[in-house]
């Protein structure tokens, strides 16, 4: 796999540290705003967001790719997310009725509305094939792919749109999950004890998750008493939840 960094900001006008120059807008909250003397539009954004989408779709079709993994997979925040922005102009009636679940095959329709969700900060998904395939996003539009390779001609079709094609030369997490087991008080959110487990292997988190091996084993879930079992964990549930987490996930 090759890595690359893909987002609207132009290489040229970044520093020798890499920081971006200009007062770019970075998210769809910037509509309505005026950012580098330009009123940041609608229109804008979403002649934008398409070309990242398109770029997704190219780099799969040079690849022959048909489907991706559905990673990190979190129903309850989209939930919220969905509930939250139901009455925004953004909010599209798909964002209600796809059908996400963890290591679901996603298809190239789906993938477009799944890449829509993590640009409009609806959801944190990743989309997969362990060792093959991934697109990742991350914080003011920066999205990370990792390929069997995009073609020179390929890179200079989508540098002619909006979205530019960066070598990143390391992938965007380790490629290897390191595993941990949060540990906090019932209905807490804040974890009183980190546990990392280096005895936790990729092909043990796929097996008692029921993952496919396409599934690259990032994980957040929580520890029910058949996991704990299957983990040889120490707990007691009568006053703590546990969760297992890939870290950096």
């Amino acid at each position: 796999m090759k890595y690359y960094r893909i987002t609207q900001y132009n290489p040229a006008f970044r520093n020798a540290e890499g920081a971006y120059l200009y007062d770019h807008w970075t998210e769809i909250g910037d509509v309505g705003r005026t950012l580098e003397g330009e009123l940041v539009t609608a229109d804008k954004y979403l002649a934008v967001e398409s070309d990242y989408i398109q770029a997704v779709a190219a780099i799969l079709k040079e690849n022959s790719l048909e489907y991706l993994r559905v990673v990190g997979c979190n129903p309850k925040r989209i939930k919220h997310w969905i509930n939250k922005y139901k009455d925004e102009w953004f909010h599209l009636p798909e964002f209600e009725t796809i059908e996400l679940q963890e290591d679901k095959k996603a298809r190239i329709d789906e993938i477009r509305t799944i890449c829509q969700m993590n640009l409009r900060g609806y959801c944190n998904i990743s989309l997969e094939i362990s060792g093959v395939f991934y697109v990742d996003f991350g914080y003011d539009m920066y999205m990370y792919v990792g390929a069997p390779h995009i073609s020179d001609a390929l890179r200079k079709k989508l540098d002619a749109t909006s979205v530019f094609v960066e070598d990143s030369g390391e992938p965007y997490y380790p490629e290897k999950p390191n595993y941990e087991v949060l540990k906090s008080k019932k209905r807490s959110k804040y974890v009183l004890e980190e546990q990392v487990r280096e005895d936790f292997s990729v092909e043990d988190v796929r097996k008692i998750l029921n993952l496919s091996d396409e599934h690259p084993g990032k994980v957040h879930a929580k520890i029910n008493r058949k996991m704990a079992q299957e983990l040889n964990l120490e707990t007691d549930f009568e006053k703590y939840d546990y969760v297992l987490t890939s870290q950096g996930n």
